[in-house]
């Protein structure tokens, strides 16, 4: 009974930092980068995963993170 808990117990940590990361990288509003802040990212391709989602890719050109613009029901959600 014990293991089963401590399964559960570690499941929901799981989920519950996968949430947090999801949480904190996805951002709603124009294409600006999450990290820096900057307006000016360049588009740049798709890995052959986020090709089956449709999204933008972007690379910020002053900090160098990658980043996602996924349209959803006419709202625009960036993700990194």
């Amino acid at each position: 009974m014990s293991l089963e808990l401590t399964l559960l117990a570690g499941g929901i940590i799981a989920l519950a930092l996968f949430l947090l990361y999801l949480f904190r990288t996805f951002r709603i509003g124009n294409t600006t980068c999450p990290k820096c802040g900057s307006m000016h990212p360049d588009r740049v391709r798709r890995s052959n995963l986020m090709r089956l989602i449709p999204c933008k890719a972007y690379r910020c050109h002053n900090c160098g993170k990658r980043f996602y613009q996924i349209h959803i029901d006419n709202d625009v959600v960036i993700a990194s």
